[in-house]
């Protein structure tokens, strides 16, 4: 009785303590849409997107909660476009989320300071209204970009690009001599410049694909999609992961491309840190910190109870990641179970290392689990290996937390531990993951 109200009571302190606050701060978004350019082509309907979408986002805010900015055309120059951003750095907090969406021109110019050794080496920018071919300072490089979002402090940035890097067609500067060799990214190259999480990249379409305007439409495709996605979702009841909207974005927009030109445009949508951005009428657009990974490399400590009949110990293990898989796979789980006196029969411990495959059953995670322990009785200083197999649950309660319950099999090897009576024994074991 006494072991189950400590658990009981364990489980009231986390879902009271831990449970996740969404942030409500302030939503700043700078849309830059150029249809007419200085020194390159127009990129048609481009000026028009940066309005719709910055309106679709508008719409999904409260009052008072949101600030937009827009450069369009001639006002998108690159030291404007610069200034803003380093005035979204110098005002955005923490808790407030930035939306940063561009529709207009994507090049590909030599790269000058080498990082690009080994790959394509041409460095991706975006084209602002006074940019010119062959002159990288005057256009917005990957580099550029992912050290400008890095200075702002904000938790959730997201950054929306209606553009193109193929060289030719679509919103793409029309270049010679220039290859893709379909390995580098220009969404992960600013990714992989900025030392935050929570950035976010939401692309129209692949490095090497065309980034498709519509006559009929009267938009560039991916934009017109990705408006109908948020109105939509502005006047869902419930909150939608702005990830599902992605799916559907790229849904729509591969199938009418496919059906208008019998082509491929496939929207990426990059979240490495799996940041929980939602849209819906009640709460607008809000982020609610980061999803729990209960399985992620050597970072997770599961502190709890390991409950028997007779006995109850206290529990510490870890799940590492295998092959770099982090949310489902192979994992090696390690544990030790401490068996107090006081709680036990015998003073003991158990040492365990199981071979273990998790598996996402959304939003909890299950797993299988096979391998060996090494019971220690400190009373007769004997020891005894175990075969022992599990299955079990993990339920997210917060970004910091979780809850895990399993229930173990045991069975000695060398005698039949730890009665007589049994050939295998049960456990139930209740954990909570901290990160």
């Amino acid at each position: 009785m006494i072991r189950t109200s400590c658990a009981v009571i364990l489980i009231a302190i986390i879902l009271c303590f831990a449970l996740p606050c969404p942030a409500h701060g302030t939503v700043h978004i700078l849309s830059i849409g150029i249809r007419d350019y200085m020194n390159v082509e127009d990129a048609p309907y481009a000026d028009t997107d940066a309005q719709l979408v910055g309106e679709a986002l508008r719409a999904l805010c409260s009052p008072g909660d949101c600030i937009v900015r827009y450069l369009l055309n001639s006002e998108a120059t690159v030291q404007a476009i610069r200034d803003a951003l380093d005035s979204l750095a110098a005002v955005a907090e923490e808790d407030d989320i930035v939306v940063l969406f561009f529709a207009g021109h994507g090049n590909r110019e030599d790269d000058t300071d080498g990082d690009e050794k080994g790959r394509d080496l041409y460095d991706e920018t975006l084209m602002p209204y006074d940019g010119q071919r062959g002159k990288p300072t005057s256009q917005i490089t990957d580099d550029e970009l992912g050290l400008l979002t890095s200075r702002i402090e904000a938790k959730s940035v997201i950054v929306i690009l209606d553009s193109c890097f193929s060289g030719g067609q679509g919103r793409s500067v029309r270049s010679v001599g220039v290859t893709s060799y379909g390995d580098d990214s220009f969404s992960r190259d600013i990714l992989s410049r900025t030392n935050r999480r929570g950035r976010v990249i939401w692309a129209a379409c692949t490095d090497t694909q065309v980034a498709r305007s519509s006559s009929r439409l009267q938009a560039g495709v991916f934009s017109h999609y990705l408006v109908q996605s948020l109105k939509a979702a502005g006047n869902s009841v419930q909150a939608i992961a702005v990830s599902t909207l992605a799916r559907q974005v790229r849904d729509d927009v591969w199938a009418y491309v496919a059906n208008v030109w019998n082509g491929n445009q496939t929207p990426m949508f990059l979240n490495p840190d799996r940041l929980r951005v939602y849209v819906g009428r009640a709460n607008g657009l809000e982020s609610r910190g980061y999803e729990l990974n209960p399985y992620t490399m050597s970072r997770i400590w599961d502190l709890g109870f390991e409950l028997t009949g007779d006995a109850t110990g206290l529990r510490l293990s870890t799940a590492i990641g295998m092959g770099g898989a982090d949310q489902q796979g192979l994992h090696l789980a390690l544990g030790i179970t401490y068996f107090p006196l006081m709680y036990s029969k015998r003073e003991a411990a158990i040492g365990s290392a199981c071979l273990m495959y998790s598996g996402n059953a959304s939003p909890s995670r299950f797993h299988l689990a096979a391998g060996f322990g090494l019971y220690n009785d400190f009373e007769s200083e004997q020891f005894e290996l175990l075969a022992q197999g599990s299955f079990g649950l993990k339920i997210p309660v917060s970004e910091a937390v979780g809850i895990s319950a399993e229930y173990v099999l045991s069975r000695g090897l060398l005698s039949e531990y730890p009665t007589e009576d049994a050939a295998w024994m049960g456990t139930v074991r209740l954990t909570f993951a901290v990160y």
